[in-house]
């Protein structure tokens, strides 16, 4: 009997984790939403940083990328906003064609798991110093990979530390995977910075 429910066990976590949606297996200027059929908690939304057009969801269990699982987490203790979430970004409403992601997480094991396999996969990245007159604090740091010009997309990571309730920090990950080229605001106007040029302006 014991070994019928392990079975039984192991079989559930192959399952849930072949249902994943790997994004880093996602292809580029093609419809998204024929692809991704294992989540409906997908909305509209627009990403708050670079004005992206995009589906969001704080599902993330539904989602990995390569070998890293995320998860539906919330941070104990902490403000409303402080929770895993999803942007999947688009060229258009219309068109709906995936042309990369946000991933913001606040799970600190699953935030340091993705460095790590970014380094692993993509080699190390450009470290961005910080603004003028500003000292990173412990754990933070800004990231780029742009130096593989087999990639079709820029990889940008920040981590940065957040204040729970209770005054103790954690660390907020934000990971950007975005088509090279992209404009902010899908805008097609070259005078426009780019996704890139936003993310450097801002350390």
């Amino acid at each position: 009997m014991k070994k019928l429910i392990l079975l039984f066990t192991i079989s559930l976590m192959v399952t849930s984790c072949n249902s994943q949606t790997n994004l880093e297996a996602l292809k580029y200027d093609e419809p998204f939403l024929e692809i991704i059929k294992n989540t409906k908690e997908l909305g509209k939304d627009q990403d708050v940083i670079y004005g992206l057009k995009s589906y969001r969801t704080d599902n993330l269990k539904d989602f990995k990328f390569g070998d890293v699982s995320f998860s539906k987490y919330v941070m104990p203790n902490a403000y409303n906003a402080d929770y895993n979430d999803l942007y999947i970004h688009v060229d258009n409403y219309e068109n709906n064609n995936f042309i990369g992601f946000t991933a913001e997480l606040v799970n600190k094991e699953e935030g340091e798991k993705l460095f790590l396999y970014l380094k692993q996969k993509y080699g190390n990245p450009e470290f961005c110093q910080p603004r003028e007159g500003y000292k990173y604090q412990k754990g933070e740091g800004n990231y780029i990979w742009d130096n593989n010009n087999n990639l079709d997309y820029w990889i940008l990571l920040s981590q940065t530390p957040r204040l729970k309730k209770d005054g103790s920090k954690f660390i907020y990950s934000r990971c950007v995977i975005i088509k090279k080229g992209t404009r902010v605001e899908n805008s097609s106007d070259k005078k426009v910075f780019t996704v890139l040029e936003s993310f450097k302006m801002s350390n």
